[in-house]
């Protein structure tokens, strides 16, 4: 048994010739904690143990001295990616292009302890006054949040300078907006313009699932059928515009997760769906297109949702309709599926959505359903 100092943690070897690492120390709430890892050898537990003593030696050179900003944000950028703070892939890279362009410049070189309420203000009220949108404003407030928040929790910092510091938040406009209508979807698809187009059967899949267009990440294995002969998809994977290794560039990259919880699920296909992905495979096939997604681009690279925009955007031109966005499609689903009597609850299991997101932001109240809910109240008994 290889036995160390007090507080760095204890290696022995297992009963089944392995050897585990005990590790111990006190949070800052007091609470102890004891985290285990197993090896096949003593000497990669050695290592492991040698990483582990390193890491709490520079947390406590670092909590020794006033430590900037910007070498705050270098910590949480590092717990980003060890997964010890957990957030999205695109959460990460909105965080980082705005602490690059917005917050470092001005503050990253101030000591952290050292920002307060005064500080923090002028530093808001500058970026309104050279022209910043007050959404803009609210996310830069938000991103810095997160920092913060990390910077207590790790022991950097002991007093949130954000404390009793509110932002504007970004007021509602009032208009419905990026809401496609059924008459509309049916004037893109029936154009004989837009009928040329490569993309068509990934648009006309995005409106009969009700995906969000990041998970079109979808493979010919993700495609099924049940012995009732129910056609439907498999949803796990995403596709998302990552930052690259200098967090400066930006690269679309296949994750292997989905937007939460609910978000990994079954979407059943019906029969234009399932048309948009034979239509889809058998243009492949002429055409020599070799892709582990169903809807690739002509390279069968996956593909971009900046290129789908555009080709939804010409597709509104051709139609002769108000250009709508590729999150519209989605919306007009959701609206389209309700009014066909599935509830809200069975509907959400496709969608993954909460039961209130569904109603805040994607169930419309249009003329023909007030219509609807007047002459259902009047049937009175």
């Amino acid at each position: 048994m290889a036995q160390v100092k007090y507080g760095t943690g204890t290696i022995f070897q297992t009963k089944d010739g392995r050897w585990k690492w005990q590790g111990y120390f006190v949070d800052d709430t007091g609470k102890k904690h004891r985290p285990t890892k197993t090896f096949n050898t003593e000497a990669e537990a050695l290592k492991f143990q040698a990483e582990q003593v390193a890491k709490v030696e520079v947390k406590k050179a670092m909590k020794s001295r006033d430590i900037t900003f910007a070498e705050c944000f270098d910590l949480w950028k590092e717990a980003v990616k060890e997964g010890s703070v957990k957030i999205s892939e695109t959460t990460r890279k909105n965080t980082i292009q705005n602490f690059n362009k917005h917050l470092l410049p001005l503050l990253g070189h101030q000591q952290l302890n050292k920002l307060n309420v005064t500080t923090l203000k002028r530093y808001f009220t500058k970026l309104r006054k050279d022209g910043s949108s007050v959404k803009t404003v609210y996310n830069i407030y938000t991103d810095l949040k997160q920092v913060v928040k990390y910077a207590m929790k790790q022991g950097i910092i002991y007093e949130d300078p954000l404390s009793g510091f509110d932002i504007e938040k970004p007021k509602a406009s009032g208009q419905v907006v990026n809401v496609m209508t059924f008459a509309e979807y049916e004037a893109i698809v029936s154009n004989p313009e837009n009928k040329k187009s490569y993309y068509l059967p990934a648009i006309m899949f995005l409106a009969e699932t009700g995906l969000r267009v990041e998970e079109l990440a979808i493979k010919k294995t993700d495609y099924h059928l049940t012995e009732s002969g129910t056609a439907y998809i498999v949803i796990n994977k995403s596709i998302v515009r990552a930052l690259t290794d200098d967090d400066k560039s930006t690269e679309l990259r296949l994750m292997d997760n989905v937007k939460n919880d609910a978000s990994e699920r079954k979407v059943p296909l019906n029969i234009f769906a399932q048309n948009a992905i034979e239509n889809q495979l058998a243009y492949c096939k002429e055409h020599e297109i070799h892709s582990p997604f169903i809807f690739c681009t002509k390279t069968g690279a996956m593909l971009d949702q900046r290129n789908l925009l555009r080709a939804l955007h010409m597709m509104c031109v051709n139609a002769e309709i108000p250009k709508r966005g590729l999150h519209s499609l989605r919306k007009l689903f959701i609206n389209h599926t309700l009014r066909q009597g599935i509830t809200p609850f069975d509907l959400a299991k496709v969608t993954g959505h909460s039961m209130q997101t569904m109603f805040k932001y994607y169930h419309d109240l249009d003329e023909e359903l007030l219509a609807k809910i007047a002459d259902a109240s009047e049937n009175r008994k």
